[in-house]
């Protein structure tokens, strides 16, 4: 009878380590299943947002090229030919808001025309570009901006003066005439999710342009106070503090 106690005994004791060895077993499978479903999820998130940043690198890529060849196109100035305007219709939305104001594209082929007519030559070249996003539309897609930075060379003819400084003193107009400005631009290009751009924002920093050539605030001030172009808030208020 104490053999049979015995033999029970271990038996018992067998199934017990056997059970413990088997709940250690699912255990370590149960912990190694999660952590492997956690790689996956992991692996599976790190894909996501490679893919992500590719496609995104590829767009801005594409946001990139669009603003360089829009420079390199419009480098020598706008003639209205074909090709000038198919690009104008290609990268802009027939919608895009052109400094806060204006509405379409023909605002912007009139800017680029009123330049070109107004000058004796135009010479236009991208120096810089910075593209980045922090905007999203309405259907929550997002947006790209690119920063651009220009810089421009238009010879000063006497249209030149009738037409952008019409009340010029003749003594100022004389030191400017055959002089070429040198104009700092800078282009703030959205693009919306299909690659158009719906808002172009553009400034000219013509202070510093007319202070290289003439050397003289008060002579800025005057030539300023006389110009027919377009100012930045930034710049009337350099006007501003030129005046005072």
């Amino acid at each position: 009878m104490l053999g049979d106690g015995t033999t029970a005994s271990k038996a018992l004791e067998r199934r017990q380590v056997c059970n413990n060895n088997q709940k250690r077993y699912r255990a370590r499978k149960k912990a190694a299943n999660d952590r492997l479903a956690m790689d996956v999820a992991v692996l599976h998130e790190q894909t996501r947002s490679l893919k992500f940043s590719l496609e995104r690198g590829r767009r801005w890529s594409a946001h990139e090229a669009s603003v360089l060849q829009y420079f390199g196109l419009f480098s020598a100035g706008y003639d209205r030919s074909g090709q000038h305007d198919a690009y104008l219709r290609y990268m802009f939305s027939p919608h895009v808001q052109f400094n806060g104001l204006a509405h379409g594209i023909e605002p912007i082929a009139m800017s680029w025309a009123k330049y070109t007519n107004t000058f004796a030559s135009i010479q236009v070249q991208c120096d810089r570009i910075q593209v980045f996003s922090d905007k999203m539309d309405e259907s929550d897609s997002e947006m790209a901006v690119v920063d651009a930075r220009a810089s421009t060379r238009m010879l000063i003819t006497w249209n030149t003066i009738t037409t952008l400084f019409p009340h010029l003193p003749q003594t100022l107009a004389k030191r400017l005439v055959g002089e070429f400005l040198h104009l700092p631009l800078r282009a703030i290009f959205v693009f919306d999710s299909h690659l158009q751009v719906i808002q172009l924002t553009g400034e000219s920093n013509l202070v510093e342009a007319l202070y290289n050539l003439l050397g003289s605030l008060d002579d800025v001030s005057t030539v300023v106070a006389h110009s027919c172009m377009h100012l930045s808030p930034d710049l009337l208020a350099a006007q501003q503090h030129l005046n005072k």
